[in-house]
């Protein structure tokens, strides 16, 4: 690629960014409370009145996703049986109980991102399997390890606050139970709390209209496998074209009589190359086969040397293409730099390329092209997604000067032009950056009565992303920028993560303590490590088209306290394991029962 060309790229990303925050500014999230309450209602599984319960656990899981459930597994590995998971869904799987829209799918490899594939003895069919399958094999992860005879389902936690004289958490919920809890661990994950536009008019719509993760089948008729007959004569909008309309719209396009995308920015797509687990091969591995895989996975997106790439799939495949060439480590920092951004837009090229050749319609072709850097948001992978735009009954509408700017009755407003619809669908995601007690819905009160959005309002303080100074026998699975490590393969940190947490209740009750808790210099000298190796992204974000990686365009906004750990993964587990190897739990103060 000439200079002159990256150049006029360079130029077309700061256009295609500009466009769009000088249009739409930074628009917030609208409120689920009152009318839009009902995006949160479950569709799935009937509620049943019961009555409050008053009870004591020892260890409170409040989660019943995956976070959750390799949480509840580590803890009864590590031996810790009296445990509890609470979820407002009706049954466990987290994100995979609630997203049961059609082509719904995980992007990782099953293999790798389905925990515990060994200790259950069962495998996958697919590649990347459906949700389905995964909400199954959740159902049969929980089974296995014993965590669903006492969770408590359709249960939302109000609020916790510690107990000094008894050294508990007193915990209510919606359902007006009382819960004492010795230890509480908070596994919500990133993925709870649905995201809709506050788009003026959306508590007024006509329309029938619901999100993604509450999929309406009673309306849509059909399943997440078979088609949609109550849509055959029925006009549905598309609210966004992340990976979640990048799955649902296909199937949608096959069902509707006519489908309006209304997409702001698009995203990347590459080719999925989905196929069945070649179960005798699997079958053949050497027991610890999946650990290896995960690792190996983990390795090659960190650049790190591995003899094979084990997966060997679109993720593994970027990362060396864009990110970690051989030829990069040879090169002075600037000039690696500048190799790394050119082989960016190389890539980004290929991303473009594919469009041009699947599209027919090279004026809509061009509407969905990504111009911005590869990483400002999560790549996609699909094969079915573009071709759809070459049918008569589905249309692409611009929105990427200023968004959905008015919802009137059932009619969309976008760019000035009027869209009238029989059903809106929100493929809208999750929220991202909000503060991190609105994610997860209650705000915990620690020693003297300080609540941990208090603490934080300037950022997480923790001590490894899972304890915080002043809330004792408080742990927390970390999300993205919250002191931590983010991985692609999410389960593999959720694993990581969910092991030291019980590590550390399983050492403490041993000795007989009734509380654990980071001290300040402890979690200062986190906050110190976290500061001086955080990444200096700034000027990478700033670029990004606005999304959640930068705030939708304002990454400004973040405290440099909620970043990530900047070493590579593998750093980060070691920090870990050598604190755990070290014997002392050096850092936290234990209180005797």
């Amino acid at each position: 690629m000439q200079v002159e060309d990256s150049q006029r790229l360079r130029d077309r990303y700061r256009a295609e960014r500009d466009k769009r925050v000088q249009a739409g500014g930074r628009r917030d999230v609208a409120d689920l409370s009152g009318p839009l309450e009902r995006y949160l209602e479950d569709p799935h599984t009937p509620f049943r009145p019961r009555e409050g319960l008053r009870t004591e656990v020892d260890i409170l899981v409040v989660g019943a996703g995956m976070s959750g459930l390799v949480t509840g597994a580590r803890l009864r590995q590590a031996g810790l049986d009296d445990v509890m998971l609470i979820d407002a869904a009706g049954d466990v799987g987290g994100v995979w109980y609630w997203n049961r829209y059609p082509g719904a799918r995980c992007d990782v490899e099953s293999l790798i991102y389905l925990p515990f594939l060994e200790e259950v003895g069962t495998l996958p069919t697919e590649r990347y399997a459906t949700a389905s399958e995964i909400r199954g094999y959740l159902t049969a992860l929980a089974d296995h390890f014993g965590l669903r005879q006492r969770a408590l389902f359709h249960t939302r936690v109000l609020g916790m606050t510690w107990h000094e004289h008894d050294a508990a958490w007193q915990v209510g919920t919606d359902r007006g139970d009382r819960i004492r809890a010795r230890h509480v661990v908070i596994a919500n994950g990133p993925l709870s709390m649905p995201k809709l536009p506050d788009v003026p008019g959306i508590k007024d719509m006509t329309c029938h209209s619901f999100h993604t993760s509450r999929w309406d089948y009673a309306y849509t008729g059909g399943g997440p496998d078979t088609p949609m007959t109550g849509l055959a004569d029925k006009v549905v909008g598309v609210v966004g074209t992340g990976a979640t309309a990048i799955q649902c719209v296909p199937p949608l396009a096959e069902s509707a009589a006519h489908v309006y995308i209304f997409q702001r920015t698009p995203s990347t797509v590459a080719r999925r190359d989905n196929g069945p687990v070649d179960v005798a091969a699997v079958e053949s591995w050497k027991p610890g086969w999946q650990w290896e895989r995960v690792q190996n996975f983990s390795a090659v997106l960190n650049g790190l040397p591995v003899e094979q790439d084990l997966v060997g799939d679109g993720w593994t495949e970027l990362y060396r293409d864009v990110l970690f060439r051989p030829e990069f480590s040879t090169l002075p920092p600037d000039q690696a730099r500048e190799a790394r951004a050119h082989a960016d837009l190389r890539r980004m090229e290929g991303i473009r390329a594919r469009v041009s050749a699947t599209v027919q319609d090279q004026s809509v072709a061009e509407l969905l092209k990504p111009y911005y850097d590869y990483f400002c948001k999560r790549p996609g992978f699909h094969d079915e997604y573009l071709g759809v735009f070459n049918r008569p009954d589905v249309t692409l509408v611009d929105a990427a000067r200023g968004g959905l700017q008015e919802i009137s009755g059932n009619r969309l407003r976008v760019d000035g032009s009027d869209y009238e619809v029989d059903c809106l669908v929100f493929a809208t995601g999750f929220e991202w950056n909000t503060s991190y007690v609105h994610k997860i819905g209650f705000d915990p009160v620690g020693r003297e009565g300080v609540s941990l959005g208090e603490k934080w309002r300037n950022g997480p303080r923790t001590l490894h992303g899972v304890m915080t100074n002043g809330f004792p026998n408080l742990f927390i699975i970390p999300v993205p920028n919250s002191q931590s490590v983010v991985t692609e393969n999410f389960a593999h940190s959720i694993q990581e993560n969910a092991g030291h947490i019980a590590h550390i209740i399983a050492a403490t009750a041993g000795q007989g303590m009734a509380a654990v808790e980071v001290t300040a210099e402890a979690e200062d000298e986190w906050c110190r490590i976290i500061l001086q190796r955080r990444r200096d992204d700034a000027a990478f974000l700033e670029a990004c088209t606005p999304g959640r990686s930068n705030s939708e365009g304002h990454p400004e906004l973040r405290s440099p306290l909620s970043s990530n750990f900047g070493g590579d993964v593998f750093e980060f587990f070691r920090i870990l394991a050598d604190w755990r190897g070290e014997g002392s739990l050096p850092g936290l103060h234990l209180s005797p029962r």
